[in-house]
């Protein structure tokens, strides 16, 4: 089997902005697979593409030792299962999941500007074993 990339949008509740966005991405990065990764039961949300949205329920990740990864959220809201738990499971437990060599992982709150934007960031993917793009970061003591 190939090994692919794929892009995966961690969201409480996917906006729509993001849907389009993803949408979007799909269309015109061919070879990468996006998904919106989704705390939240889906019950609006209708794009017409069963792969796009990826729903775990929170038992499901908990049961396999997949929880607690944001620890902001489980002391601020006391809930021990996130869409950071459910990409990690996703990407590490589910056959779907296992075909992918490399995933970028955005939250919700992230923004990229534009279609070549994202194609400029992912075009330097391999040059390292991983990649961290962020404003800042620093230890958390």
């Amino acid at each position: 089997m190939v090994k692919k990339s794929c892009v995966c949008f961690l969201t409480k509740n996917p906006h729509e902005a993001t849907i389009a966005f993803a949408l979007q991405l799909r269309k015109e990065c061919l070879g990468i697979d996006v998904h919106i990764i989704v705390d939240c039961p889906l019950e609006d949300k209708n794009v017409g593409d069963n792969n796009l949205f990826v729903t775990i329920k929170d038992e499901t990740c908990y049961s396999h030792g997949y929880h607690s990864s944001n620890l902001h959220i489980l002391r601020q809201n006391n809930r021990s299962v996130t869409a950071w738990d459910k990409v990690l499971y996703f990407l590490n437990v589910t056959q779907q999941g296992g075909q992918y060599e490399f995933a970028w992982l955005f939250e919700d709150d992230v923004f990229i500007p534009s279609i070549a934007s994202f194609q400029l960031l992912t075009s330097q993917r391999y040059q390292d074993e991983f990649d961290l793009v962020t404003a800042s970061h620093g230890a958390n003591t």
